[in-house]
């Protein structure tokens, strides 16, 4: 019975320690730095100067109301449709050619 709490504790620790440390990472490249950005958005700030003030959300309207903004977004969909569209027709048309049993099929098998 001693044996097997021991056994369970190191797999616990084992799993306590690697997942531990994968959040670590996870909360210091990602999670900080995203909530820090969030924060900083409710402020005017140049970036350079000390001095920031406070705006709450006036940055998000002022970007929902902007007309560069929407232009930009509707160019980014309709990129992303594309590419996401080419990209699969491309890859079903590779897929073909390897399962397909034509002449050569090897030669598409790298």
């Amino acid at each position: 019975m001693v044996l097997h709490n021991k056994l369970k504790f190191k797999t616990i620790g084992n799993a306590l320690f690697f997942n531990g440390l994968a959040m670590f990472a996870f909360i210091t490249v990602v999670l900080i730095p995203f909530i820090y950005g969030v924060y900083i958005t409710l402020f005017k700030w140049d970036g350079i100067s000390s001095e920031k003030k406070y705006v709450g959300l006036n940055n998000y309207l002022g970007v929902f109301n902007d007309k560069d903004f929407w232009i930009s977004v509707g160019l980014t969909l309709r990129y992303v449709l594309i590419i996401v569209i080419l990209i699969n027709v491309i890859a079903f048309a590779l897929a073909y050619l390897v399962t397909s049993g034509i002449k050569g099929q090897n030669f598409y098998r790298m």
